[in-house]
């Protein structure tokens, strides 16, 4: 018994094991390559094997018969779950956008960070900052890396089908259902060319050239390679943080769970505190149990009754 997955790896390549290779609706050829780890993880995990499918992060009873037995399965992903590394500082995704961020005079944003209270804090920061106070960019100089980050992920990802250079069929479908499988840092740092930071949105240049390989080498499929260059326009509102920074918001319909930390603590101290006071609590007896001021408490059970409007 092996044990783990790179060993895994080691074994299937030494034995020259490959997936198999099939040809989607357009008679194109796909497989036929080696597992990577991401895929051999993706098996692994699958549920297909026990008869049972997995949609949106649940798993759900299946219409077909499993072909492991499920003390096998269940004892696998245990095995996966205690080998898993725990890192607690970021890697490869810190700055994945360092080089890529410029403003619309060309001016180049960096990462930086700031430590507070035993917490690290990223941020992308005008190379103008501190030296043009009168610069139109000026207000937008330093951007929070998480909300900046995810927004162009989420773009990216949206643009799965153009960057696949496939119109339909059993590769298409694949691509879709598994894209997740590459990582975020890769297919950043592999399809998009260049973000311009607007007052009102952001402008992402993206290429196709190199996707391919992206898609072979986790997805275990092969695909044509694409010269195609397109933008997408994400837009965006900002507005100032208590320490000054900026949060990028997408527009659009708001899903609450999209929040910064912060936020999504207080409205959910807002619901819990508004039950309680409906119930004939006080708010200066909530506010004394949860030593904090009644004026916070009442702002937190206020903006509750903001969520339905806003849906």
């Amino acid at each position: 018994m092996l044990g783990n997955v790179r060993l895994l790896k080691s074994e299937l390549d030494r034995q020259g094991i490959k997936s198999p290779i099939r040809k989607s609706l357009k008679g194109k050829p796909y497989g036929g390559s080696s597992f990577s780890r991401g895929a051999l993880y993706w098996i692994l995990k699958n549920p297909a094997y026990i008869g049972k499918i997995s949609h949106k992060g649940k798993i759900y009873e299946g219409q077909h018969e499993g072909i492991i037995p499920l003390d096998v399965w269940e004892r696998t992903q245990l095995k996966l779950k205690d080998q898993t590394v725990e890192r607690k500082t970021q890697t490869k995704r810190r700055h994945m956008l360092q080089g890529l961020l410029f403003d619309n005079k060309d001016i180049p944003y960096g990462p930086s960070f700031t430590s507070r209270h035993g917490r690290q804090y990223c941020y992308y920061i005008s190379r103008q900052f501190g030296k043009d106070v009168e610069h139109p960019n000026d207000i937008m100089a330093r951007l929070p890396a998480h909300e900046l980050e995810a927004a162009v992920e989420k773009a990216i990802r949206q643009e799965i089908k153009n960057l696949s250079n496939e119109d339909e069929g059993v590769i298409l479908e694949h691509i879709l259902q598994h894209h997740q499988t590459i990582s975020t840092y890769d297919l950043i740092r592999t399809c998009i060319e260049k973000i311009t930071i607007g007052f009102n949105q952001l402008t992402i240049s993206i290429k196709a050239t190199g996707f391919h390989k992206l898609v072979e080498e986790h997805l275990q499929l092969k695909i044509e390679l694409s010269d195609k260059r397109f933008e997408v326009l994400v837009p965006f509102k900002v507005g100032k943080e208590k320490r000054g920074a900026i949060v990028i918001q997408p527009e659009g319909k708001k899903d609450v769970f999209d929040l910064p930390p912060s936020k999504l603590k207080k409205l959910v101290q807002g619901f819990i505190w508004r039950d309680e006071h409906f119930a004939g609590m006080a708010l200066t007896d909530i506010a004394l149990r949860e030593k904090c001021s009644e004026a916070y408490v009442g702002t937190a059970i206020f903006k509750t009754f903001e969520i339905p409007l806003a849906a």
